[in-house]
């Protein structure tokens, strides 16, 4: 039996799950918003069985687990209600014990997307890795200042240190997100202090690669036409002005970004990489969940196939 962790409204996974119901393959979906959105709950911890309104799990009927995506529990109560803000932490880390303990039990199962190498992902212990394993980097520098080390006539760019959350304005019914953006230390002044944060020398593209990895296995995805520095925003937002064509790695990249996925847990994920004018591969960063939706099509990847397919395969006692 196949058991896929996911949340409502998962494209991603809605698509996968096409595939296994094509190929009649038996599979469980649970998504996070079922441990508190439903009228009956039952987990029987000795014996390792979920019930949730009609549908029962038994942890030993299950043989592969595909961890898409989880909530984190973050509890509202209403505002009226005395200590509120240390109600709603207790009630959040109750609700996310709850997640911890289903996901341990199921790691004897052969997975993929490890939900505590997910949770516990590190982009700069990623970019220190990938330096180790000998693939390019940017020089990257966490800094509060503008500091001598710093060479000020080099170009430099800032992004986020952790995965950025939509900011939602309700009243202005607008949105904001962190990207990467350029930083001019020249116009900063000596000893001036501000938030810690990442900087990296500005890599010089010919064109950025988005990398689906499926243990093992590569789907490289070349992005053409891109006026941004971010590879979220070129696709997010100029999906119709970029061209994305498939793209084959040299042999000795595939072995090095093998050999960081290895090391980091992870047998699945989204890997960014900037191919540089002068042919040069550079890392950037890799997302453990795994982007599919808007590379699969353009490239012919049929990637939620690929993963229904892996599913499928790994489905056995």
């Amino acid at each position: 039996m196949i058991l896929i962790f996911s949340n409502e409204k998962e494209p991603t996974t809605d698509m996968v799950i096409d595939w296994l119901l094509y190929k009649k393959a038996p599979f469980i979906r649970l998504n996070s918003e079922d441990i508190l959105n439903n009228k009956s709950l039952y987990i029987d911890v000795a014996k390792g069985i979920i019930k949730i309104n009609d549908m029962v799990i038994s942890i030993d009927e299950i043989n592969v687990v595909w961890y898409r995506r989880w909530n984190e529990f973050g509890f509202q109560l209403p505002k009226d209600i005395p200590n509120r803000s240390q109600l709603n932490f207790e009630l959040s880390s109750e609700l996310n014990e709850i997640s911890s303990f289903i996901f341990m039990l199921l790691s004897g199962k052969k997975t993929l997307c490890n939900p505590f190498a997910n949770k516990n992902h590190n982009k700069l212990y990623t970019l220190y890795l990938a330096h180790k394993h000998g693939i390019n980097i940017a020089p990257s520098f966490i800094v509060n200042s503008v500091t001598a080390e710093l060479d000020t006539e080099t170009e430099y760019i800032t992004k986020p240190i952790s995965d950025s959350k939509l900011i939602v304005d309700k009243d202005q019914n607008f949105c904001y997100k962190s990207f990467t953006e350029k930083m001019d230390l020249s116009a900063m002044n000596d000893g001036e202090s501000f938030f810690p944060s990442l900087l990296q020398g500005k890599i010089d593209s010919a064109h950025e690669i988005r990398c689906f990895y499926l243990d093992g296995k590569f789907f490289p995805t070349a992005i053409l036409n891109s006026k941004t520095l971010d590879i979220k925003r070129s696709v997010g937002f100029d999906a119709e002005t970029v061209r994305m064509i498939p793209f084959k790695f040299p042999e000795e990249i595939e072995t090095k970004i093998t050999g960081l996925m290895k090391d980091l847990g992870l047998n699945c994920g989204a890997i960014d990489i900037i191919k540089t004018t002068s042919g040069e591969f550079y890392f950037l960063e890799v997302n453990p969940v795994g982007q599919i939706i808007g590379y699969s099509t353009p490239t012919n990847y049929t990637l939620e196939k690929e993963v229904a397919e892996w599913l499928i395969n790994n489905d056995y006692e």
